[in-house]
């Protein structure tokens, strides 16, 4: 079972008159329909699989189709004169003659009606509606989005007509309970946010704060830097509001210490030992093609987020100074003479393009780079030979990972020609280059 589905059509009771109807919902690929489980004030908290409906179908406009979810209000249709009218629960008498002028008086006020007395529903059935659905839950735990949905619908349903009973939150709890102590250092961080932060029944600040970094700390013992960026993403907020300080703090000193270290040593390994994995067939080294961007920016992505969390979890990155050198070398290479590269990219011949430059960036030497858009790639990848210089930098020398980009400074390196480069890939225009011809900026910033 999924925890959604979309909404195309809904019963035909075909009747002469107006007829509130009964949504139908779909999934692709397959033969069931589905029909939603509310509870008195239309929200769902599940679905039934249908796999044989026994009546017609009236479709909707493609307008008024829409995706249903566990936790969320279904609209109500009604069929009059041939035509479906997609009303949305909460709306006023005045806003479905608003959106729908031509639906008939008398089908509006059936509505309101129907919706009336469907909320003046004893408490009590809706609480035991609450309490099966719990107990279906308790009995079957699964780390699928269609339990952790109706868990949180279940929740929304047990407070929207009063306080639910003693025994329906002690029964709540207790399928959270069983829940993340199964699943929740496998689950989505979404999956974990929707068990432990659903209103009106939050898990207290304390207790989440340790379901999250338990989380969290599992992941980076197992993963490290092979951390799915879904949760280093999610890790910023956790750093964000220094959720790591709070969970220290309830631990024992030793065991936060410990668990540090072993992160960090962890993180160290990995970095030796990518050097050594292998590329078509062969340990890659330090060649920086075969270093891809996407990668160093996803390595770089995990210590942003984690380097002030670990102040010991950098000390692996000085296994990457190796490719930090051949990458800052490589660049030096690219723009030791800034005039004879911006003689060669001005020249409408395009025969003075330097051999170092072309062999440095894997351009054939013998190319034809008579034409703008062939000269403009030239420019593209000196560029992007320097921007993995600043990535491969923000790894391997902590002290320049907060700095920005612009004043990040290497030695030897004309930073004054690669701003001017920068400015061609961007406006598409050689001019942007020709002012470093006749100025006077020979220094290194």
């Amino acid at each position: 079972m999924d925890d959604s589905y979309m909404m195309e059509a809904c019963i035909d009771f075909a009747t002469d008159s107006f007829a509130i109807s009964i949504p139908v919902l779909f999934k692709a690929g397959s033969n069931y329909v589905f029909i939603p489980k509310t509870n008195n004030h239309f929200l769902v908290v599940d679905f039934y699989e249908i796999g044989e409906l026994g009546y017609d179908l009236a479709h909707m406009d493609p307008s008024q189709r829409r995706m249903i979810r566990l936790g969320e209000k279904v609209p109500v249709p009604i069929i009059s004169n041939g035509k479906v009218f997609v009303i949305d629960p909460g709306w006023s008498d005045e806003e479905i003659r608003r959106n729908f002028p031509d639906l008939e008086d008398i089908a509006i006020k059936a509505f309101l009606s129907l919706r009336s007395r469907a909320a003046e529903a004893p408490v009590e059935i809706a609480t035991q509606d609450v309490a099966i659905g719990i107990f279906d839950l308790l009995e079957n735990p699964s780390r699928s989005k269609y339990w952790t949905s109706k868990f949180g619908a279940l929740i929304r349903a047990a407070f929207e007509n009063a306080e639910p009973t003693a025994d329906v939150v002690e029964r709540i709890n207790q399928a959270r309970k069983v829940w993340l102590t199964k699943f929740a250092t496998k689950a989505t961080l979404k999956q974990i946010k929707t068990v432990t932060n659903t209103d009106p029944l939050p898990l207290g600040e304390k207790q989440t704060t340790a379901v999250l970094m338990a989380r969290l700390e599992g992941i980076l013992l197992s993963k490290g830097i092979y951390t799915p960026l879904s949760e280093v993403s999610g890790a910023k907020a956790i750093a964000k509001n220094k959720l790591w300080q709070i969970y220290d703090d309830e631990m024992e000193i030793d065991r936060a210490a410990n668990r540090r270290q072993a992160i960090s040593k962890l993180v160290a390994d990995q970095l030796f030992k990518l050097s050594e994995r292998h590329h078509d067939g062969y340990p890659r080294g330090f060649e920086l093609v075969k270093w891809p961007r996407p990668e160093l920016r996803r390595i770089l992505t995990f210590f942003e987020v984690f380097g002030d969390t670990f102040h010991k979890i950098d000390e692996g990155c000085k296994y990457l100074l190796p490719l930090y050198h051949a990458s800052l070398s490589l660049v030096q290479r690219l723009t030791v003479n800034r005039y004879v590269l911006i003689d060669g990219l001005l020249s409408q011949e395009g025969k003075e393009i330097p051999r170092d430059v072309l062999e440095a960036i894997g351009f054939p030497i013998d190319g034809d780079y008579r034409f703008h858009e062939s000269r403009v790639e030239v420019v593209k990848a000196i560029v992007e030979q320097y921007e993995k210089l600043i990535l491969i930098s923000k790894i391997a020398r902590p002290n320049t990972r907060s700095m920005p980009d612009s004043e990040i400074g290497f030695q030897g390196v004309d930073h004054a020609l690669i701003d001017a480069l920068w400015n061609v890939r961007r406006s598409d225009d050689f001019f942007a280059i020709q002012d470093l011809l006749v100025s006077s900026a020979y220094g290194y910033r």
